[in-house]
């Protein structure tokens, strides 16, 4: 599969999965309704960034900011990438990796990008759990939000399982290696 077509395919998904929110109709029903062209041009939204959003960086201190961003007239929360973060080839300064750095503490100074995503099927530890993360949808919904999830189906860390699996996806230098399309070392 192209890259092009996986991410139409991946849009398409995103899309119907936002504008198909199921409700019981008087019948039982499901019947389709609040379609994204309804509720979008009237939504105030606010991306967050789990790490930095609180002190903490959890998603259980998250939650206890839930009525605060309702009150402020948020009703959708775009989430920044929640999985957890490679370390293989996760970059420092100038150049240089984190796992290139001798010191341990100073190691720990660089928490890598988010978008640097090594396993999507799981919640990045330091944020929390799968099920707290859950819970805290749940509450989302409860209160009236929306919930983006920022899900980035074109990054992925170098320790990912799918660069095993599918190498045909990635780009590749003039020997073949799969390189960082932004840093190309051919």
């Amino acid at each position: 599969m192209s890259k092009s077509v996986f991410l139409m395919v991946i849009i398409s998904v995103f899309l119907g999965s936002v504008s198909c929110n199921q409700k019981n109709n008087q019948d039982g029903k499901q019947s389709t309704h609040d379609s994204l062209a309804n509720w979008l041009p009237k939504s105030v939204i606010y991306e967050v960034n789990l790490r930095h959003h609180t002190p903490e960086g959890t998603i259980a201190a998250f939650t206890k900011e839930l009525v605060h961003l309702k009150e402020l007239g948020v009703n959708v929360l775009w989430f920044m990438p929640i999985q957890p973060i490679g370390e293989v080839k996760r970059k420092a300064k100038g150049g240089v990796f984190v796992q290139d750095i001798k010191d341990s503490t100073e190691r720990t100074k660089y928490l890598g990008s988010p978008y640097a995503i090594k396993d999507y099927t799981n919640v990045n530890p330091d944020y929390g759990t799968l099920n707290e993360f859950k819970s805290l949808v749940d509450s989302c919904h409860s209160l009236g939000f929306k919930v983006i999830l920022d899900w980035v189906g074109n990054h992925t860390a170098w320790d990912n399982a799918l660069i095993q699996e599918h190498p045909e996806w990635y780009t590749k230098n003039s020997k073949g290696e799969i390189t960082d399309p932004l840093n190309d070392d051919s």
